[in-house]
């Protein structure tokens, strides 16, 4: 996972083979996705549900553009069923408070594999378990 951070939200990149998303949290929220690609596709960009964006590559699905008119993760799941594995890899990194042992750049950008669970627990399985 790679995450942006700059003065007024998180921006997460999630990857799932091939596929990825861009989403974010927003304070008291549920995951929100701002867009995913799917290379391997062969449809057009688009604005969801259907406004073609060109110069974007094929596969490109945006949501949006505004916060508020941006999917849960259930709403995609709803919509599009067919990346159920990469809203799965979602709602699974959404589900821990990701705790970092930052390399921090310039751009602001960050890269950690530290994670506590949102509730504070140290082991995963105690989550899952509960």
């Amino acid at each position: 996972m790679i995450v942006s951070r700059s003065s007024e939200r998180i921006l997460f990149r999630t990857a799932k083979g091939p596929l990825s998303a861009m989403w974010e949290i927003p304070t008291g929220g549920v995951p929100q996705i701002m867009h995913m690609n799917d290379p391997e596709s062969v449809f057009p960009a688009i604005r969801w549900p259907n406004n073609s964006i060109p110069g974007l590559p094929d596969g490109h699905i945006a949501f949006g553009p505004q916060p508020h008119q941006r999917p849960s993760i259930d709403q995609v799941r709803e919509w599009l069923p067919q990346y159920s594995a990469l809203w799965d890899e979602i709602r699974e990194e959404s589900l821990i408070t990701h705790t970092m042992q930052v390399n921090f750049r310039p751009s602001g950008c960050s890269i950690g594999r530290t994670f506590v669970s949102a509730d504070g627990l140290s082991d995963w399985t105690e989550r899952v378990q509960r």
